[in-house]
């Protein structure tokens, strides 16, 4: 019975400890500045590896894998997921591995850029409520 609804990630405030690279980010890399590039989303198509039973207090492992939307560039990916149950909610990361050559993402050759990795790693840390059916 367990769900992962669409995660909708707003691209215009990513942000990086240099403004020219924030701005070179918004306007040419993920040109979040154009509303249609806005939201970065991941829409969750399976998740596997989940135990049958849980115990308040453990951590569990397991993958989801779905749709990761980039401008209007579409790639599956999976992540690996690590949570801890709490009575009241759950706590976590989410690591996975992209290249930007997978979603055309091309980087200028300017100083504050330039040597940027093709290899790209997310990672998100989240907690979720318990909700009430």
């Amino acid at each position: 019975n367990s769900k992962v609804g669409v995660i909708r990630i707003n691209a215009r405030t990513l942000v990086t400890p240099e403004n020219q690279r924030n701005n070179a980010i918004r306007a040419r890399i993920l040109q979040s500045a154009d509303d249609k590039y806005q939201f970065i989303e991941f829409t969750p198509t399976d998740i596997t590896g989940l135990p049958d039973q849980v115990v308040v207090g453990s951590t569990i492992k397991f993958k989801v894998t779905g749709d990761l939307k980039i401008r209007d560039i579409v790639q599956s990916v999976t992540f690996d997921v690590s949570v801890t149950v709490a009575a009241d909610s759950l706590t976590g990361s989410a690591t996975t591995q992209i290249t930007r050559d997978q979603f055309n993402l091309q980087i200028p050759s300017v100083p504050f850029v330039a040597n940027v990795s093709n290899d790209v790693t997310l990672d998100i840390k989240f907690t979720a409520p318990k909700v009430a059916q």
